[in-house]
């Protein structure tokens, strides 16, 4: 009986061994997703003077070799916000970082991948209504209620935090910016910025709980888009664009 068995277990070696051999696969590189135009969100930095830090930033650039460092934008202007003084440009940075915070400061500092950052074609923007209507270069994937910031705009009337008024399709959509007195001629250029974990404009309802605008989605950095907006209650069959690079759709 021993026989046997030891006969059985190297004839399996055996067979494993030629299946390693004879099986071998191969791996192709097409492209190595970099994280550029994704958008990070940075909190906990417990400073009042530099707490204008705790912001939204798009990767600009990752340097060649340097696996610890980043290059990016904010979202916003950042200034330091000292006492008796108020607001001043920020001083003491530099490519160590901030050299005017302690450790002990920057101890519950994190930073997290929120979105791609969503580039702006076209913003339209009445005054006496206060709606600015907004065309997308990609698309949104907002609901109505998404708390969202905008920067990049030559005008600061649509520069900052609003509130998506309502979805007219996968590349446009509507803000409340509020009525005023300036006139804001029809502009683009600027970045749309998804805040991750934020306070959302909607309320929680068991009919919509599944797709309310309070969700948070998780961004893993491969993202698709739906061929078209879903707008029948009754569609039970979706289409999402193969995302390529040989990864399949998902």
């Amino acid at each position: 009986m021993v026989d046997l068995h030891m006969e059985l277990v190297i004839r399996l070696l055996l067979l494993v061994l030629v299946v390693l051999l004879v099986c071998q696969g191969y791996v192709t590189v097409e492209e190595i997703h970099n994280s550029v135009g994704d958008v990070i969100r940075i909190d906990g930095i417990r400073d009042e003077i530099f707490k204008d830090y705790n912001n939204l930033y798009k990767i600009e650039s990752i340097e060649s070799g340097n696996d610890s460092q980043i290059n990016v934008s904010s979202a916003s202007t950042i200034f330091a916000e000292y006492p008796f003084i108020g607001t001043k440009d920020i001083v003491g940075v530099n490519t160590n970082g901030l050299t005017n915070v302690s450790a002990a400061v920057l101890s519950d500092v994190t930073a997290y991948l929120v979105s791609e950052s969503i580039g702006i074609t076209s913003i339209t923007y009445d005054n006496n209504s206060g709606i600015a209507s907004v065309t997308s270069t990609n698309s949104h994937g907002l609901l109505v209620g998404n708390n969202i910031k905008i920067g990049g705009l030559p005008s600061d009337v649509l520069n900052g935090d609003f509130t998506v008024e309502s979805v007219l399709s996968v590349k446009n959509f509507t803000l409340n910016v509020g009525s005023g007195s300036t006139v804001v001629n029809p502009t683009g250029g600027g970045t749309i910025y998804i805040k991750g974990i934020a306070a959302q404009a909607d309320s929680i309802d068991f009919n919509d709980e599944s797709s309310s605008a309070r969700l948070v989605p998780t961004y893993a950095g491969i993202t698709s888009s739906l061929s078209a907006g879903l707008t029948d209650p009754t569609l039970n069959t979706l289409t999402v664009q193969c995302v390529g690079h040989g990864m399949g759709c998902w």
